[in-house]
């Protein structure tokens, strides 16, 4: 019967995702041993959970030559900026610079602040990192070492969520676990059409170049995929090959359906058939159920279970792996929020709901270009 057969492939599905990623993971790569200088381009607005420590792990690098951070900020009004001048100050063998960058119309904020920072970069070797990731002493040269490989174009990372406190936080957290950790950590050498590099980019600068500065990248919510996109098509690999934490606070539930619902737009402007995929992989594990009870067949709806226990199963694993110790009934109520919260995000993409991000409000058209319809007051506390 299909139902069953289904009930059976999605347990079967996360049971290997979860065995792949476990022997693939840490992502280790051999280091480069004579890397060149990088240039570590932040782009920030307001604070982080964490922040701090956040921004201070990334003067705290190893690398075995020279490498420099420019942070770009909208204005001196940002509530980033004393923190970031203190920390440059604190570090004065760290060549640091803070850069303001207006807002342009045709750019995203983010992608405002990379150009304005990236006319500063000295270095053959850029990064693109954003603010809320917390980071170990070698992780820049883990980074940027996979491109010792002339084959390998973009290399991004796979991210750790830390510091959830609160249902909401949890449930974003079994969603990064699931989708970008383990399933990321299963594609890390696979070359697919879309395939994202959040959080941190490392490239060379001839990519950049390429593709004629950063404001190519214009409005698109998902620049890193068009980073992505370009590197493919230059005949390069897109890679994955360090991972970095991610603090996540106390966002409430509002904050994370936005969150989710921004993950959504980029998937549906990517591809109908991809938005399709992701809402399949996140939530088909309850379609056996349902069909159980709607048919009537206590049996089919029992075996349903089955693949909903192993998703919770996977996520409690893959969150004490990484992220510390967690109790396991903990986690089911954190899986059983995040199914509800997803599906409503899935429903507002598909009603083309405007969504907010740090203070701003946008729609997003389905060439997945960000259209800001007004300033709002205060900022996000999910990470972005």
């Amino acid at each position: 019967m299909f139902w069953a057969a289904w009930a059976l492939f999605v347990t079967a599905l996360y049971a290997v995702a979860c065995v792949l990623a476990s022997r693939r993971l840490p992502l280790e790569p051999p280091l480069w041993a004579d890397a060149p200088p990088v240039s570590v381009i932040k782009p920030v607005r307001g604070l982080d959970p964490g922040a701090e420590a956040n921004f201070r792990s990334f003067f705290r690098q190893r690398y075995p030559s020279a490498f420099e951070l420019i942070f770009a900020c909208e204005s001196e009004d940002d509530p980033a900026v004393p923190l970031l001048r203190r920390l440059m100050e604190e570090h004065p063998e760290v060549p640091a610079r803070l850069v303001l960058a207006p807002p342009r119309p045709n750019l995203t904020g983010k992608m405002a602040n990379v150009a304005a920072a990236y006319r500063h970069a000295r270095h053959p070797l850029l990064v693109i990192s954003d603010s809320d990731m917390r980071v170990g002493p070698d992780f820049l040269h883990r980074l940027v070492s996979p491109l010792a490989d002339d084959r390998v174009g973009l290399v991004g990372t796979l991210p750790v969520y830390i510091d959830a406190d609160g249902l909401p936080a949890q449930a974003l957290q079994v969603y990064a676990h699931l989708f970008s950790l383990c399933f990321g950590a299963v594609i890390a050498d696979v070359q697919l059409p879309g395939k994202f590099a959040a959080g941190n980019q490392a490239m060379r600068r001839d990519l950049a170049e390429a593709l004629g500065g950063f404001e190519s990248l214009g409005r698109f919510i998902t620049e890193d995929v068009q980073l992505s996109n370009a590197a493919r098509e230059g005949g390069r690999r897109v890679v994955y090959a360090a991972m970095a934490d991610v603090p996540v606070g106390r966002p409430n539930r509002r904050e994370v359906v936005e969150t989710l619902t921004r993950y959504l737009m980029g998937s549906r402007a990517m591809s109908l058939p991809l938005f399709a995929f992701t809402c399949l992989l996140n939530l088909g594990h309850w379609l056996t159920p349902a069909a159980g009870l709607a048919l009537g067949r206590a049996d089919l709806a029992a075996l349903g279970l089955l693949p909903v226990a192993t998703r919770m199963a996977v996520a409690w694993h893959m969150h004490r792996r990484w992220a510390g110790p967690c109790r396991p009934a903990g986690k089911v109520l954190a899986a059983l929020a995040l199914d509800g919260m997803f599906l409503e995000a899935a429903v507002r993409v598909l009603l083309g709901r405007p969504v907010s991000w740090r203070g701003v409000r946008y729609r997003v058209d389905r060439a997945g270009r960000v259209h800001r319809e007004d300033a709002m007051v205060g900022g996000e506390n999910a990470p972005v």
